[in-house]
């Protein structure tokens, strides 16, 4: 069954970092990396099953918003 958690997305450096309130903080360098390893958090912190992960992530709005890019980029992903 899939369980939906929210997420907010910061940039702090070079790095995306992602609050996923009520089980933790996680980061990566690209948008890709900071999404998977916020999967891998929920499912190691709630026991959910990383299939059963659905994540609503509010990106920062305040950069625009273009394909493919890189922490370093300047550049804000599309809302998941």
């Amino acid at each position: 069954m899939t369980k939906k958690y929210k997420a907010t997305a910061t940039r702090e450096g070079r790095l995306w970092v992602i609050d996923v309130p009520g089980v933790g903080v996680t980061q990566g360098r690209t948008v890709a990396e900071a999404r998977e390893m916020t999967r891998d958090l929920i499912a190691a912190m709630t026991d959910v099953r990383l299939k059963d992960v659905d994540i609503d992530t509010e990106w920062p709005t305040n950069r625009p918003v273009g394909g493919p890019f890189h922490a370093s980029s300047g550049l804000s992903p599309h809302t998941s």
